[in-house]
């Protein structure tokens, strides 16, 4: 199991598509406000029929892709081709901090300080620190801005900004144990190769307490985090909102829950809203939870209820009239959700 930041932050670049199927036709009325004919969380609730149920399933977990490592939840979205790349860009970033604000030569609390670094292939990476206290480490108070100006590393173009505003920061980020309160903004963040790209906006409050590789307890909250992602001609488009993450980390499992608003060009930008209704435990062994369950809401009362069976097998429940009842029952395993 991977340390939680390094975590947050490459699977914020994971499927960006969420894999593909037919669907139904939609309807208005959001889950999160009925009636709504709007964009983001008020966007129209998407109809969730016999027809598209397991496509709506699918894409909605897929969606867990944005905010956590695909292992270690729901994993069933289709992976971007260029993945390594761009996670590596990411997993980069968290572990320079202390350096950044070790090397910013601040002479005034709470002055800002710039560095700017020639990026390997092309282009230049400005990073922007403001110590509050002048202790050249990273803490409560502290903010961190990174810009990219086509930035070249590793057949990956950078551009965009990345803001961190530390609330809370104990021990060593690049040891153990450590604890971390911080919000991370993305504007226009933009990684692209030859064959796709991927921007990112929005922002993301973390709460972390890792211990060590294999413990540790996080929480992620987001009002508002949208993902573009182009490939071979075709955009795709997602959002979470009002969107909460908990996982809880051992050598032996992951327990995770989200809960909240996913909006998808996949879904005629239509939205679903997820709740965790029992926490998804995946053991360290599988790729897959063994237990947990969530239900998928849409318009007109429509859902569909995800319930683990055990580590190869999910059962998927529509209920389709709203009535309470879940007319249509089925058991799947869990990669045909991919």
């Amino acid at each position: 199991m991977r340390p939680i930041l390094t975590v947050l932050f490459s699977s914020i670049l994971l499927a960006a598509c969420g894999g593909g199927s037919d669907d139904g036709p939609a309807a208005p009325g959001n889950p999160g406000s009925p009636g709504g004919t709007g964009q983001g969380a008020d966007a129209p609730a998407a109809v969730i029929a016999e027809s598209n149920y397991v496509s709506v399933a699918q894409k909605t977990l897929a969606a867990n892709g944005f905010l956590v490592d695909s292992s270690a939840i729901l994993p069933v979205g289709a992976e971007v081709v260029a993945q390594p790349e761009l996670v590596q860009f990411a997993q980069a970033q968290i572990h320079k901090v202390p350096g950044w604000f070790a090397r910013s030569p601040v002479t005034v609390a709470g002055a800002t300080e710039s560095i700017t670094e020639r990026c390997s292939q092309g282009g230049f990476m400005t990073v922007s620190a403001t110590d509050a206290n002048n202790n050249g480490i990273a803490d409560a108070g502290d903010s961190l801005s990174i810009s990219a100006d086509r930035c070249r590393d590793g057949g990956v173009e950078i551009n965009g900004s990345l803001f961190f505003v530390f609330t809370r920061v104990s021990g060593n980020l690049e040891s153990y144990p450590y604890s971390i309160a911080a919000t991370i903004t993305y504007r226009n963040l933009t990684l692209a190769t030859a064959q796709e790209s991927l921007t990112g906006n929005g922002s993301i409050a973390i709460d972390a307490r890792v211990d060590s590789p294999s413990q540790s307890n996080v929480r992620l909250d987001v009002d508002s985090f949208t993902v573009s992602y182009s490939y071979a001609g075709k955009t795709d488009t997602q959002g979470l909102y009002r969107y909460t993450v908990a996982l809880a980390q051992t050598r032996s499992t992951n327990t995770s829950s989200v809960n909240g608003i996913f909006v998808s060009s996949a879904l005629d930008s239509r939205s679903v809203r997820i709740a965790t209704t029992s926490p998804f435990v995946t053991q360290a062994a599988n790729r897959y939870p063994s237990s947990g369950s969530a239900t998928i809401h849409g318009a007109a009362g429509a859902s569909v209820r995800v319930t683990a069976v055990d580590a190869s097998a999910v059962r998927l429940e529509l209920d389709a009239n709203g009535d309470g009842q879940y007319e249509i029952s089925e058991v799947r395993r869990w990669n045909e959700l991919h």
